[in-house]
């Protein structure tokens, strides 16, 4: 089984989409893990509304992934950002292939509407397919020191 953890500032624009494709997997989740940045529009009750655990905490983006995997008990741990949307059998996937490898790059879809996040998806557009610009989302508990 595979853990989510997602960290979230003012994401309520993109966070119901993110995590309705989490809950629509063909495969379920061990836990979905919010790391929220302390939001003021509405973030933490959308992320409640779809059984999420909270976890609050000023933190930057990268320690807020590793404070959510420090909480989660899965053999794996899979990071999304608020705004992504996952094809229907992702977690399936990750699951199957974990007995491979120790860690998983997934091709990213993005929703955001802002300036910056569409500049990111047209960036990813460009570069569709060139897996040496990814950066790995799926990792199993034993790749990762200890934190």
């Amino acid at each position: 089984m595979i853990s989510v953890v997602i960290p979230t500032h003012n994401s309520a624009r993109t966070l119901s989409q993110c995590l309705q494709t989490v809950c629509n997997q063909t495969s379920p989740f061990a836990e979905l893990v919010i790391v929220d940045r302390f939001s003021g529009d509405g973030t933490v009750r959308i992320a409640r509304q779809y059984g999420a655990r909270i976890i609050k905490t000023d933190a930057n983006r990268s320690i807020a992934r590793n404070m959510g995997f420090g909480r989660t008990s899965s053999p794996a741990v899979l990071f999304l950002d608020s705004d992504m949307m996952l094809p229907p059998n992702i977690v399936e996937e990750c699951e199957n292939e974990m007995a491979t490898y120790d860690a998983l790059v997934i091709p990213e879809v993005s929703v955001g509407s802002t300036f910056w996040a569409k500049c990111k998806s047209a960036e990813r557009n460009i570069h569709k397919n060139e897996t040496l610009l990814e950066a790995a989302r799926c990792f199993s508990r034993a790749s990762i020191p200890q934190l």
